[in-house]
């Protein structure tokens, strides 16, 4: 009789494993991102920016805010004037095997020596060149991503057995990462008698004034996606 019990409970679990499998990924459980959180699910994200309470005074949306139960804000969120979302992202590209004071360290020392090198080249300059040269680092850093930004990319895709380097066009969040990474990578491939926030620093500047190895390997993707224009209709095929 034991048996008899211990068989049926096997082929009951067996069925149900069946059953689960069944379902097309999952798609028919409701399995949510709230059920590993500390949180309900109807605890909602804080809103922490000064300027987004602003456009949300008088809203709908405010008032819904106003009596909606709210999550904690999290460590690395801030409303802070001083706070700069890209500066904590490129911290994170710099950081390794989970040291981030560390990456935060080189960041700051980087932009000090951004700041540095040009109020030396300010000094340095003739008056009339004075005129409208930057010396915050903050905004140098901005421009010098920006500048770095691709437009396109290669993506490999295989066509009648054949594979093809179609050029793509690549999205704002997508072309800030690769500058950023390319600007880690041009300064961690200069000589290595001189420290990463030195080498950084220098690379920022050359990318501020359109100039370094950054902008020249942007320059030569667009070259390359240029030849290989006549693939771009892969992308729909």
């Amino acid at each position: 009789m034991a048996a008899l019990k211990m068989f049926h409970s096997r082929q009951f679990a067996a069925a149900t494993v069946r059953s689960l499998l069944s379902i097309n990924r999952w798609s028919e459980i409701n399995i949510k991102k709230n059920d590993y959180s500390v949180y309900p699910p109807y605890y909602v994200r804080p809103v922490y920016k000064k300027e987004q309470q602003a456009a949300l005074k008088g809203t709908e949306e405010a008032e819904h805010l106003a009596h909606a139960p709210i999550k904690a804000a999290r460590n690395n969120e801030t409303s802070s004037v001083f706070h700069d979302e890209f500066l904590r992202q490129f911290t994170n590209y710099i950081m390794k095997k989970g040291n981030k004071i560390l990456a935060r360290r080189l960041l700051e020392k980087s932009l000090e020596n951004v700041k540095r090198i040009q109020l030396e080249r300010y000094h340095k300059a003739e008056p009339q060149d004075k005129v409208g040269m930057e010396l915050d680092p903050k905004i140098i850093m901005h421009k010098a991503i920006a500048n770095c930004k691709p437009l396109l990319k290669l993506e490999r895709i295989k066509r009648g057995g054949a594979t093809y380097q179609v050029p793509i066009p690549v999205t704002d969040k997508n072309a800030q990462w690769v500058a950023s990474k390319w600007m880690l990578e041009a300064a961690r491939d200069k000589e290595s008698n001189a420290h990463l926030p030195e080498k950084l620093a220098y690379e920022l500047l050359d990318a501020f004034n359109n100039q370094g190895r950054v902008i020249k390997r942007k320059q030569d993707l667009h070259k390359q996606c240029e030849a290989n224009r006549a693939y771009a209709h892969y992308r729909w095929s």
